[in-house]
């Protein structure tokens, strides 16, 4: 069960360092935690297919957001869904952030959830939660029918920024 997850991301940790690299500790995790089971990789291959659906999000958004100004009749309500999908991804994202681990300034991977928790709160948790509350905020302004514009859709347009700055 849990031994062999966590005996499955130690090789993957240790793989991913280079043959080059001689440090004891290359990836830093603790047997003590209960959450160390579920952290991911930042080189992980869930931790890329996690930041893969964002990128395709973000695609997503690119190419409809210009089109909201055009009247797609029964397809409105699709753009609908997907923006929600959006906003649901980008929600969900905040907390699987502090559980992804971090190449640490002396070349180490960091995989202690506390540390790591540690780190996003210092980092980008602040700007992640700013950018999310705007798109709920706009999607309810929207779909209550409180905007005159009832073309302007809700977007997370502004994660692109965010993502790419990472």
């Amino acid at each position: 069960g849990n031994s062999a997850i966590f005996a499955a991301a130690s090789e993957a940790c240790e793989m991913s360092v280079s043959a080059s690299e001689s440090k004891v500790g290359a990836c830093l995790s603790r047997q003590d935690s209960h959450l160390r089971h579920i952290v991911l990789h930042p080189n992980g291959t869930r931790r890329l297919a996690w930041a893969g659906i964002g990128m395709l999000l973000l695609i997503w958004d690119a190419v409809t957001i210009p089109l909201q100004v055009f009247d797609f009749g029964s397809f409105e309500s699709f753009f609908k869904v997907i923006s929600a999908i959006v906003i649901c991804y980008w929600a969900v994202d905040i907390p699987i952030c502090f559980l992804i681990g971090y190449k640490a300034r002396d070349g180490t991977f960091e995989m202690r959830p506390e540390a790591i928790a540690r780190h996003y709160l210092k980092t980008w948790f602040w700007p992640d939660v700013f950018v999310v509350a705007i798109d709920v905020i706009i999607t309810l302004v929207v779909d209550s029918g409180l905007l005159v514009q009832h073309k302007f859709e809700a977007s997370s347009t502004s994660q692109a920024g965010a993502l790419s700055v990472r």
